[in-house]
């Protein structure tokens, strides 16, 4: 009786422990099985993206994995990497200028550059994810005509705009896209963008709304009613030179 109980009371615990054990490993099991799904579906996504770029879908594949896999880059992976690849070969840049030198990269140890690092800096410096990044940085290269060699800067000025205001950095880039065409035409650069915006949001107005409202002030003082000339003249102000050009 006593060696029947004991036999009893082993097989519970080991059935506990095997319990204990085997559900976690299975539910990893599924975890992973549903990132490798994830990564497989993102790498298609990508294949189109870059059809036309002249870099096969697995080389971009192992870059991928490689940039999500590099201790030096904070917080991603490689889904995460393809995702933001993606969104670059979407917004019209090539291989150059998303990586750098991504041979030198991949082969011979040269660190990432280009608008991809430049997106992974400006997600670990704020509260966004790096799709979101990669968006802010491309949609800016795009507005102002910018290039790859730019955009470590772009993201440096989202940052220091953010960190000397109260505005967020994803708040800078919701106005950015309400502002950012209207702002280039009238000849403003990124920096003086971002400084407008940072300073409006100190009073208050941030996020698409502060971007909505600069431009209506843009667009409303370029109209040539007698209420905006009659105030531009009650300043002393003048929008033109004696040339018709337009001042700063």
């Amino acid at each position: 009786q006593k060696l029947s109980k004991a036999g009893a009371g082993m097989r519970k615990v080991g059935g506990a422990m095997t319990m204990g054990i085997t559900t976690p490993i299975v539910g990893v099991g599924l975890m992973m099985a549903k990132v490798a799904g994830d990564f497989e579906a993102q790498m298609n996504i990508l294949g189109v993206a870059a059809s036309s770029a002249g870099t096969s879908v697995g080389d971009l594949e192992k870059a991928a994995i490689a940039v999500g896999g590099d201790i030096s880059l904070v917080g991603i992976d490689a889904v995460q990497a393809a995702d933001a690849m993606t969104e670059f070969y979407k917004a019209g840049l090539d291989t150059t200028d998303i990586f750098g030198d991504l041979e030198g990269y991949m082969e011979r140890g040269v660190p990432l550059s280009g608008a991809l690092r430049a997106a992974v800096d400006l997600q670990a410096a704020s509260e966004l994810d790096l799709a979101a990044a990669s968006d802010i940085v491309s949609v800016a290269m795009a507005t102002f005509g910018l290039s790859a060699e730019d955009a470590v800067g772009i993201a440096d000025n989202f940052v220091q705009a953010a960190d000397a205001s109260k505005a967020s950095v994803a708040g800078l880039g919701a106005a950015m896209a309400n502002v950012g065409p209207t702002a280039a035409a009238f000849g403003w650069d990124l920096g003086e963008v971002n400084t407008a915006l940072a300073l409006l949001s100190t009073r208050g107005i941030e996020d698409a709304e502060a971007g909505t409202a600069l431009k209506s002030m843009m667009t409303n003082i370029m109209r040539p009613t007698n209420k905006v000339v009659g105030l531009l003249d009650e300043l002393g102000d003048m929008l033109y030179d004696n040339e018709g050009s337009m001042l700063s």
